[in-house]
Parts: structure tokens; sequence; C-alpha cells
């Protein structure tokens, strides 16, 4: 029971968390709005699941189905959305470099270079 609130918790908070971003970037609002759908048809289901005749498992299962595909979507979407963070932060390192070769002149870059291709004490 423990765990199971624990995961609860936590569906909620990143619920909470992803909602925040995506209200604040115009192209995901559509994504928000489905998320809000499946969270409400979620919470219908959760209120369900609390009367429903247990010899009928398969409203039973029906009813948890939909808890797990909101589970699923704010998973997924929170996945993809921390994707799309570590890319756009590998794009703007891989910007700096390319401005600071613009900028650095001829040896200051192949100095770089060749320190980058050198095993460091950390690998």
């Amino acid at each position: 029971m423990w765990l199971a609130r624990q995961r609860a918790q936590r569906l909620v908070e990143d619920s909470a968390a992803i909602e925040l971003e995506f209200d604040n970037v115009r192209a995901w609002r559509p994504v928000l709005s489905i998320m809000n759908r499946l969270r409400d048809q979620a919470a219908e289901a959760l209120t369900a699941l609390a009367d429903v005749d247990p010899e009928k498992p398969a409203v039973i299962r029906a009813l948890q189905a939909k808890v797990h595909l909101f589970n699923d979507f704010v998973v997924t979407a929170k996945e993809i959305y921390d994707a799309g963070i570590e890319a756009g932060d590998h794009l703007d390192a891989e910007a700096t470099e390319e401005l600071r070769d613009l900028i650095d002149d001829p040896e200051q870059r192949a100095e770089r270079a060749s320190t980058k291709d050198q095993p460091h004490d950390d690998d």
C-alpha cells in the first residue's frame, strides 16, 4: 500500500510539473489538454474503483486501465520533455563550440582540438 501511495504521489508531482512547463509553451498546450482530460478520467476511475462490484473483474480492469493510461502518458511526456531539454543543452554546447571556433584564431583552435582528443584522468 505504501508503494502505491508513493507512486501516486510521484505521478501527481510529475503531472503538476509537466502542466506548469507545458502551460508556458504555446506549442505544448494541446498536449496539456490531453493530459488534463486523461487526469480527469483517471480520477473518475479511481472514485469508481471504490464502489465497483468485486465480482466484475472486467469493469475493474477497465477502470484500472484508465489510471494506467494517465500514468503512462505522464511518464512518456516527462521522458520526451527531459530528452528535449537534454538535446537542447547538447545543441547549445555545440553552438558555443562553433561560435568559439569562429572567434578564436587558428592556433587556439588547433590547441583545443589536440587537447580534446587526449584522454582525461577521469575517463
